[in-house]
């Protein structure tokens, strides 16, 4: 015959040989097969490179109708949805998508140096109103603080030790859980309200402990 085709899979390569013209041409299979980007990627890319915002809409929109995973990229496609729609001149579609990014992460903060003032200015209208401050005090002091950081019945992390005040917490309900050496925890289901005194103060019992004693030689008198 006066045409071959080969397809190597194990050898990672494709050819194609023309006995008329005695010439072989050669691919890799990363030539070969076509680059597939994701939604959120071609969303991304379609605001940063292009400033298309209509694509940028459409792809983020799509990204996260079919899920994305990992909650990072989950609040990018919503902050980047907000930027597009500020771009379209829709601040109140903007506002919505930049409400959902701050509720799963309400520490967001926006580089001025990177985002228009209305951008901006949006942004922190939402985070304002959906967030406030929350003081922890406890007897005595220098207890570990943690806090179900989104108010979703989720496990409690780390936010630092008493006295603290935490200026971005999301308006809601929230458990706190106050974790001190020789002291009882103490768990509370606590309510942040917007412009309230959200203040908390814990007195912390003490905590049975168990002493064992050992002499040598044995069988000494203990006295306590």
């Amino acid at each position: 015959y006066n045409e071959g085709v080969w397809w190597g899979g194990g050898g990672g390569g494709v050819f194609f040989n023309d006995t008329a013209t005695t010439e072989i041409y050669t691919l890799s299979l990363h030539d070969a097969l076509p680059i597939c980007e994701t939604p959120l990627e071609r969303g991304l890319k379609a605001y940063k490179e292009e400033a298309d915002f209509t694509k940028t809409i459409s792809e983020l929109q799509e990204a996260v109708r079919l899920g994305l995973s990992e909650r990072s990229n989950l609040i990018q496609a919503y902050l980047y949805l907000g930027f597009a729609y500020i771009g379209s001149g829709k601040k109140s579609a903007a506002e919505i998508e930049f409400a959902k990014a701050i509720k799963l992460d309400p520490t967001l903060e926006l580089d001025s140096k990177r985002h228009s003032s209305k951008v901006i200015n949006a942004f922190n209208r939402m985070r304002d109103g959906l967030v406030d401050s929350l003081t922890i005090i406890s007897v005595p002091g220098e207890a570990k603080v943690y806090l179900d950081i989104l108010g979703d019945g989720s496990e409690p992390v780390g936010v630092g030790n008493t006295p603290l005040t935490l200026t971005n917490v999301l308006i809601g309900e929230h458990t706190v859980r106050i974790v001190k050496n020789y002291f009882q925890p103490k768990v509370l289901k606590i309510r942040v309200e917007k412009g309230e005194d959200n203040r908390v103060r814990v007195r912390l019992d003490k905590a049975a402990v168990e002493l064992r004693i050992t002499s040598q030689p044995p069988e000494a008198v203990v006295y306590v």
